[in-house]
């Protein structure tokens, strides 16, 4: 039973325990209480550590101050205009307007020899445009073959 002043009393054997305050606002330590015919005792205990272990002894009664407020949400973050230009679409984009306003200039800028060069490449080049899908879909409804008739 807790009193109005927030003490409380267990009448338990005698043995090690360990005291655990859930709260689900604040976190507080957990400690490590051996009650004897002689009194109790209680040391602050880390999690993993060795449950002999005596250091840390604090003082009786027990007076527990939360170590921390919990936190269990993560808070969101704000509008940052760098995430905005560091996003994928955003550096396209501004790597085709770029080169929209440089390539001409580079263009302008090259030797008559090399731009003869690249056309001639260019022309040599297959062409990957979409294939003409209407003129195979009367082929293939009146049922003509693709050969010619001489």
């Amino acid at each position: 039973m807790i009193n109005k002043d927030g003490k409380f009393f267990f009448d338990v054997p005698d043995g090690a325990y360990l005291l655990e305050v859930r709260s689900p606002q604040y976190i507080y330590p957990s400690v490590r209480v051996v009650v004897s015919d002689k009194g109790s005792t209680a040391n602050l205990v880390a999690y993993g550590s060795d449950w002999s272990n005596t250091e840390n002894r604090l003082p009786t009664p027990l007076i527990l101050s939360p170590r921390v407020e919990a936190g269990y949400f993560v808070p969101r973050e704000g509008f940052k205009i760098s995430h905005l230009f560091a996003n994928p679409m955003m550096l396209m984009m501004g790597f085709s307007v770029l080169m929209l306003f440089v390539m001409p200039k580079m263009m302008a800028n090259m030797d008559p020899q090399a731009m003869e060069e690249m056309q001639d490449f260019q022309a040599q080049a297959p062409s990957f445009e979409m294939p003409d899908i209407s003129a195979s879909l009367a082929q293939f409804t009146t049922g003509s073959s693709s050969k010619k008739r001489v």
